[in-house]
């Protein structure tokens, strides 16, 4: 990483840190970013070299590629309380938990079950722009592919919905994209 990209991932978080971002008219980007949205609901900040797909999950609402520098970006959300309701009438909801650390723990429960993991960072929770978030990091390997691949999933607790934003990249990539991806889940913001 860069002495530039390490300067403006700093101040990125410093800026979110100060209140810079308030509303969607003054939603603020660092250099070489550009924000992006889903109509009317959220939005982040992306690195320019992303390019937008659609092709990286099904149930994404938002998804960015660099196929080159092996980044990747998709961001799934749900209306929250369909999300509670479902999980309170089966039995899997704890009631001693926030909706989004049920949303983590449940969704980590499919995502571990279509892989094979190496390690799992322990989750940390956050505020991203006043809303609760889960954040975890793990290293694993996906059935058809390879390489290990590392992933920094961020679970975010909105008004009205419940996120998911997962970025990764090749595990000997983390280093180069980990404060990338760090500075584009504290972008999120919802409209």
């Amino acid at each position: 990483m860069t002495k530039k990209t390490t300067f403006y991932s700093l101040f990125f978080v410093m800026a979110i840190l100060m209140g810079g971002c308030r509303n969607g008219s003054d939603f603020k980007t660092p250099e070489n970013y550009r924000a992006e949205s889903v109509t009317g609901r959220y939005q982040i900040a992306v690195p320019d070299f992303m390019e937008s797909t659609n092709g990286l999950y099904p149930d994404a609402s938002l998804q960015f590629q660099n196929l080159e520098k092996e980044a990747y970006i998709a961001t799934i959300d749900e209306p929250k309380k369909k999300f509670v309701d479902a999980y309170k009438k089966n039995g899997n909801y704890d009631e001693n938990k926030s909706p989004v650390e049920n949303y983590q723990i449940i969704q980590m429960g499919y995502l571990t079950e279509v892989m094979t993991l190496q390690s799992k960072g322990e989750p940390k929770n956050l505020t991203i722009n006043g809303m609760p978030a889960v954040q975890m990091e793990m290293i694993g390997w996906v059935k058809g592919i390879d390489y290990r691949i590392y992933y920094l999933m961020t679970f975010i607790e909105g008004s009205d919905d419940l996120y998911l934003m997962l970025e990764w990249t090749l595990d000997d990539r983390e280093t180069e994209h980990k404060a990338m991806f760090e500075t584009i889940a504290q972008s999120f913001k919802e409209l």
